[in-house]
């Protein structure tokens, strides 16, 4: 005789409908189902083995931790929040198109910083808005203000303690447990994200500046090229002291560097390195990923990088067959324009055949 033990359903698995001290019955069954008992809807009782369980449903468990931590917050801490989100929220709407919006959103970005010191989330806002500006004007200052918004953010976390959080498992049942591990997932994503956007900063200041140092005196003032896909010499990735080595390696604790998301990152690391093969299999991977649809910026530097090997036949090929796939896609899109005007058109009419119902109130 052998004891079988069996744990009790997650309370996502009980039915909605089944309230506290509810008796739920049913049977479990081991070995295979015969034809015949197949055909005759498989019935557990059939199998060789089989033993009725039953379950009662337990009440619902009383947190006195979460009933003490919601107590403990007063009403003016609360509201504190609250006031808090909501300024974080109007940052967040305001636009930078002129230079009297830009210097409204600097001055009201720099007064939330000091009210709000070290406050993850408004640093990462802040940092989306130094993104959102685009590229005009000097390309290495821009670089720059996102590397010192970027590391704000980074300074902001305790990494030691978000990486023992995220380490520990959670109970599923466990309410406030999944809250503090969605908020550390948040932590944790708002630093990758500061480490990409600074990687890349770093990356587009280094080419920028061995342009730069290649363009006589009187034209390098004047440029303001986005170095996105120029194939200038950089230094290696093997000084202990290289930011940009630093900064991806620091990032590659926390995200996996190949998937779609921080990909490019790693196109450029092995670009700088000279690992010119390796940046263009990852590059081939992003473009073959079908859970996002490869953008212009991925076909213009894989050109860049077969031109920089050498394989300018197969540059000058990719090149035309890029052109022909935004042909394909401007039809494409001209035809799914042309079907929903077709159908609003057809729904328009059929609206005006219909006869009008007029009622009295």
């Amino acid at each position: 005789m052998e004891a079988f033990y069996v744990g009790p359903p997650t309370k996502d698995k009980l039915p909605k409908n089944c309230p506290a001290g509810s008796v739920l019955v049913g049977a479990i069954s081991y070995g295979k189902l015969t034809p015949r008992t197949k055909k005759e809807g498989q019935n557990p009782q059939e199998r060789p083995v089989s033993y009725p369980i039953s379950y009662v449903v337990p009440p619902n468990k009383i947190e006195d931790d979460k009933d003490i931590s919601t107590c403990t917050k007063s009403v003016s801490q609360n509201l504190e929040e609250e006031v808090r989100d909501a300024k974080m929220k109007f940052l967040s709407s305001l636009k930078q198109g002129t230079e009297e919006e830009r210097s409204a959103w600097k001055e009201l970005s720099t007064a939330l910083k000091s009210e709000y010191p070290k406050y993850t989330p408004l640093l990462a806002k802040i940092l989306e808005g130094v993104l959102s500006r685009g590229g005009d004007g000097d390309i290495i200052s821009q670089n720059e203000e996102v590397i010192n918004a970027a590391n704000e953010v980074v300074d902001s976390i305790d990494r030691e303690e978000l990486a023992k959080k995220l380490s520990v498992k959670t109970d599923p049942e466990d309410d406030e447990a999944e809250k503090i591990k969605m908020k550390m997932e948040t932590t944790r994503d708002q630093l990758a994200e500061a480490l990409y956007q600074k990687g890349l900063a770093l990356a587009k200041i280094e080419t920028s500046k061995a342009h730069l140092e290649k363009l006589p005196i009187s034209s390098a003032e004047e440029s303001t090229k986005d170095p996105d896909d120029t194939t200038e010499d950089v230094p290696k990735c093997d000084d202990p002291a290289d930011l940009f080595e630093q900064n991806f390696k620091e990032l590659r604790k926390w995200v996996d560097v190949k998937s779609y998301k921080y990909g490019l990152l790693l196109v450029l690391r092995e670009r700088r390195c000279g690992r010119l093969g390796t940046a263009l299999k990852v590059l081939n991977d992003m473009i073959q990923d079908e859970s996002e649809p490869p953008k212009r910026k991925l076909y213009d530097l894989k050109i860049s990088l077969l031109d920089e090997i050498g394989w300018t036949h197969v540059a000058s090929y990719e090149w035309r067959w890029m052109h022909r796939r935004r042909i394909r896609q401007k039809n494409r899109q001209r035809t799914k324009i042309l079907h929903m005007t077709a159908k609003l058109q057809l729904a328009l009419d059929a609206a005006s055949l219909r006869p009008v119902v007029l009622q009295c109130h």
